[in-house]
């Protein structure tokens, strides 16, 4: 079939829309006609003549190589020398990302060029560390590999990435891993304290400094470490971690931390809730405590949180003294912001 009438639609479109993308998505449906060849040659010579060192072309000439006639094994080494060409004349991120994308999926379809594929990924991202051109997933995926191999690498390279990412919580927490020793572990949680400012990752970490400690045997290092960070660091999350710790050691211990802590903002209803669960699993229940408890929770949540004044209710009416159920329920309506109080007192009615 004759295309010249194609080709010079697809060149006019070419010259209005000078993008390599757009000259790859007119190739991949040019691609999906047996006839378009010409077409095709026609795209590949404007993508090597107008973007040759575009991480696009380069990614789309590389794959290509994979689809063509021959061993499976020299496909992929033809495929990672086109990359490699273009990485190391011209390095960029995103290239760096698009090689090791499809080297990954190569190794999902490909079982039989497993070690050469990994191979070809080690020295991709060998040359991505080098220049400095890896991103962050890349870097996972590297640490990931050279892990694997146990190659010495691993505390070059992580300690590099907790440079160039100091804010992502894996490296922190793969770095905690590689501590044997307390004061090494703690001047990790010192550091990475210096930078984590988000506090679900920062709780992520603690979480993992204790497993880290727990498997060195090393718990009562941890909870002195533990203890004295609550007093310094003004995060709500680790007084609640400290409270679980403590009541490890006994409800004495607890009671202490929560006394320490109860008035001190900024304020966590887990480490209300959390005391609450451990007094009333007591074999002798103290109700007053657990009474004063309810009082400082509410005053600092009962605002806006419906639950605590039904358990507070809920406890005193099967435990406490039911007669301070109305006392409750007024101090409930006087508190909560006004268009929670219906909302209260229907659900108080199915206690």
């Amino acid at each position: 079939m004759n295309c010249d009438l194609v080709n010079l639609v697809v060149k006019s479109a070419l010259d209005a829309v000078e993008e390599p993308e757009f000259a790859v998505s007119l190739l991949m449906t040019a691609r999906k006609f047996p006839f378009s060849v010409r077409v095709q040659e026609n795209i590949i010579e404007v993508l090597e003549t107008r973007f040759p060192d575009h991480p696009v072309t380069v990614d789309t000439l590389a794959r290509m190589q994979l689809e063509k006639e021959g061993k499976a094994s020299e496909l992929v080494k033809n495929c990672v020398a086109v990359y490699k060409s273009a990485l190391t004349q011209a390095p960029s991120t995103q290239l760096f990302h698009l090689a090791v994308t499809t080297l990954k999926d190569l190794g999902i379809k490909l079982m039989s060029c497993d070690v050469l594929l990994v191979n070809s990924m080690l020295d991709i991202l060998e040359l991505g560390h080098q220049s400095s051109h890896l991103g962050l997933q890349e870097y996972e995926f590297y640490l990931q590999l050279i892990n694997i191999q146990n190659s010495s690498e691993f505390e070059e390279v992580l300690d590099h990435v907790l440079i160039k990412f100091p804010t992502h919580l894996l490296f922190w927490k793969i770095k905690l891993q590689l501590n044997t020793q307390v004061e090494e572990i703690r001047k990790t949680m010192n550091d990475a304290h210096k930078v984590l400012k988000d506090q679900h990752d920062l709780s992520n970490l603690w979480q993992r400094f204790m497993e880290v400690m727990a498997k060195l045997n090393k718990r009562e290092e941890a909870y002195a470490y533990l203890e004295e960070s609550s007093g310094q660091l003004n995060l709500a999350f680790l007084r609640v971690l400290y409270l679980d710790r403590a009541y490890e050691k006994g409800i004495q211990k607890a009671r202490e931390v929560y006394k320490r802590f109860q008035h001190q903002p900024p304020y966590n209803s887990d480490f209300h809730n959390n005391i609450l669960t451990y007094e009333k699993e007591q074999p002798k229940v103290d109700k007053v405590r657990i009474r004063k408890i309810y009082e400082v929770y509410s005053s600092q949540f009962g605002s806006q949180e419906i639950q605590i004044w039904l358990d507070w209710i809920s406890w005193e009416t099967r435990f406490g003294h039911v007669m301070e159920v109305p006392n409750i329920i007024c101090r409930a309506e006087s508190v909560l912001k006004p268009e929670l109080v219906n909302k209260f007192n229907i659900l108080r009615e199915n206690i």
